[in-house]
């Protein structure tokens, strides 16, 4: 969510006007500014390598491999291509996993029970390992739960939403100096966690970018120039943040299990002296997909949402109907920004948000694109003659660069460029819930793409910069600042502009 820092092309953004400033001349690009757009054809290049992905079919199984690339059509690539894709995605990643981390089983269907393929992607918690230890080859999965005091034991499609960072998984994105809860309206911590595929975990792997000091020793990449190859991922590069709420039977606030996707889960409760875990039934509420193919080297962003989330701003939602952060009254509204209750660290004052906590009320300040609601709207009707429960999820947004192949997100350069209240939905309710909320000032940096700008010398995978750790005994001292304090005060300063 970063502008390019080019002195001679720089927009300003309010609600009703972008005015540009100047032409654009770039290093990597040479594109026309026009009413604050980088408009540029897609290269020939990149439209004839990119392959069409499988026609959409709930009843065939997906290859082995996601998608190579956006599916290109004659002349320039069209927005619904990139909401194919994402769908396309989806469909991989929610399909039941076969043995092989990270693939899907073709001899299932959708309805089949089953870890789905995403829950097998090597987890943050398996790579980040205290003392900077290796992580286990791919397809091998940890004896214990490393991040749960008392060191349960797993197996395959066991998932772990724990973290060893105190509040690690029931932290929203990350602002300056604060961190935030978010309680569904059952009145329970939504939790979070991540997931990379072999593609991303290989690199991480074989650069040891899991040990902090070599991170601190890949070499910036300003924008407009090239990534080093240190920092720099492959192709069907592809990681995953998925958003889970707790199901408990019964109570004055149920949720109906039977339309989410459901699994046991060893969770943390939020209690800075307790690690350990627990068994609890969690189904999922969100779910962020970010993948990197050849004609976009910086990535394409998707995210989806349960369809029952919240209500969306038009049409009305009918009297009886049932939302996960919202309690369906329309005089009930969210705040601009987390009520001290439900903040971390809590402000001096606040009493937190109880035992059990009380529900925070979310809504979609933003529009889902109407293109976007026709894509959902065939995709889940395919899912639902078939009965499967992924019919009750929906995309909300694909964001991309309209530059193809260039070398870096860029600030304009992206569609939706940027996030403001009634503008084009950026975020998903429950992992942004706060960056939607900007009355006056269309923020960038509230987007996936330019929020990740700064973690460019990583590839733009944000986590590769925060979440590495030392050894107990570190052979080499670090020869240049600390990679992971960079990048959070880098964040810091970036979110506090976006306020």
């Amino acid at each position: 969510m970063v502008p390019i820092q080019d002195s001679r092309c720089q927009s300003r953004f309010t609600e009703s006007v972008v005015a540009v400033f100047c032409a654009c001349l770039m290093t990597w690009a040479a594109a026309l500014c026009v009413a604050g757009w980088i408009v540029s054809a897609t290269p020939a290049t990149a439209q004839s390598s990119a392959t069409c992905a499988e026609t959409m079919s709930w009843t065939d199984p997906p290859s082995a491999t996601p998608p190579a690339d956006v599916c290109a059509t004659s002349g320039a690539i069209d927005d619904k291509d990139f909401y194919a894709l994402s769908w396309q995605l989806f469909k991989f990643l929610v399909w039941p996993a076969s043995d092989q981390r990270g693939k899907p089983d073709a001899s299932k269907k959708i309805t089949d029970a089953g870890p789905p393929t995403f829950v097998s992607l090597k987890g943050d918690w398996e790579i980040f390992l205290k003392d900077a230890r290796q992580p286990a080859d791919w397809n091998v999965y940890p004896a214990t739960a490393e991040p749960c005091g008392n060191h349960p034991s797993i197996s395959r499609g066991t998932l772990v939403l724990a973290s060893s960072n105190k509040f690690g998984n029931l932290k929203e994105v990350f602002e300056p100096g604060l961190d935030s809860f978010l309680i569904a309206q059952n009145q329970t911590y939504v939790r979070y966690g991540v997931g990379y595929n072999e593609t991303v975990f290989n690199k991480i792997k074989e650069e040891r970018l899991f040990i902090r000091d070599i991170v601190s020793g890949i070499p910036d990449a300003p924008p407009g120039q090239l990534i080093s190859d240190l920092g720099k991922l492959n192709d069907r590069a592809l990681t995953v943040k998925s958003a889970w709420i707790e199901l408990p039977k019964g109570g004055p606030h149920h949720i109906d299990p039977s339309r989410f996707y459901v699994t046991d889960a060893l969770i943390q409760d939020p209690d800075e002296n307790k690690t350990d875990c627990r068994v609890a039934t969690v189904g999922l509420v969100g779910l962020h997909i970010v993948y990197k193919t050849p004609s976009r080297p910086q990535w394409i962003w998707s995210t989806f949402e349960h369809v029952n989330n919240v209500p969306e701003p038009t049409p009305s939602p009918s009297p009886d109907a049932h939302f996960t952060f919202n309690d369906g009254n329309p005089d009930h509204h969210m705040t601009d920004a987390p009520e001290p209750d439900f903040q971390i660290p809590r402000p001096a004052g606040a009493n937190g948000p109880g035992v059990p906590p009380r529900a925070f009320q979310v809504e979609r300040l933003q529009r889902i694109e109407a293109e976007v609601l026709a894509a959902n709207s065939a995709q889940r009707s395919a899912l639902g003659s078939l009965g499967s429960v992924w019919k009750n999820y929906k995309l909300v947004m694909t964001q991309w660069p309209r530059l193809a192949s260039s070398p870096t997100a860029g600030a304009n350069s992206a569609k939706p460029s940027c996030s403001i209240r009634a503008g084009s939905a950026t975020v998903n309710t429950a992992m942004e819930t706060f960056h939607q909320t900007s009355l006056s000032h269309c923020f960038v940096e509230r987007t996936c793409m330019g929020c990740h700008e700064k973690a460019r010398k990583t590839d733009y995978v944000f986590s590769i910069l925060l979440e590495p750790n030392r050894p107990p005994n570190p052979a080499t001292t670090p020869s240049g600042p600390d990679a992971r304090a960079v990048a959070i005060k880098q964040l810091e300063d970036l979110l506090q502009r976006s306020k």
